[in-house]
C-alpha cells in the first residue's frame, strides 16, 4: 500500500510539482480529503474530488506568483510571494471539470494565458502530500 509523500515549504519546488501526474492523489495544506489529478500541463495541474452529487476542483500553478495577496485571511485564503498557488479559475464556471475533454481545453487556455487561477481566492501551498497513482 502506497503512502503519501509529505513536503513542506521550502522543499516544494517546480521540480517536485513536475513529478505530479494524472491519477495522483494530492492533499494541500490542511485538507483532510485528497483530490485526484485529472490533467497536467507544463505549468499547471488540475485536480477534482466528487462528494455526493457535487464535484470540486482546484487548479495548481507550477510557477510562483512573486507577490503576496490576502495574507490577513490565511490559512483559508491568500498566498505569500514565495509560494505556489492553487484555486478556482478566474472565469469560474467556464469549464466543466467533470469532463476530461473540458479539462484538456482548460489546460490549453491556462497555458495560452486566456485563463488563470483566481487571485481573490487563491491559496498558497506551504504543505503538500502526494500519493502516486
Amino acid at each position: 500500500m502506497k503512502t503519501y509523500s509529505v513536503y513542506e515549504k521550502p522543499n516544494i519546488t517546480k521540480e517536485l510539482l513536475n513529478t505530479i501526474k494524472v491519477g495522483d492523489l494530492i492533499k494541500i495544506n490542511t485538507w483532510k480529503k485528497p483530490m485526484r489529478v485529472v490533467g497536467v500541463s507544463e505549468n499547471y495541474f488540475i485536480m477534482r474530488h466528487k462528494l455526493f452529487n457535487d464535484t470540486y476542483y482546484s487548479i495548481c500553478e507550477k510557477n510562483k506568483r512573486g507577490y503576496e495577496h490576502n495574507m490577513c485571511y490565511r490559512p483559508s485564503s491568500g498566498f505569500m510571494a514565495d509560494e505556489f498557488v492553487c484555486g478556482h479559475d478566474d472565469h469560474y464556471g467556464a469549464y466543466n471539470y467533470c469532463n476530461d475533454e473540458e479539462v484538456l481545453r482548460a489546460l490549453d487556455a491556462l497555458e495560452k494565458g486566456e485563463l488563470g487561477v483566481t487571485t481573490r481566492y487563491g491559496l498558497g501551498i506551504y504543505h503538500i502530500e502526494i500519493k502516486g497513482a
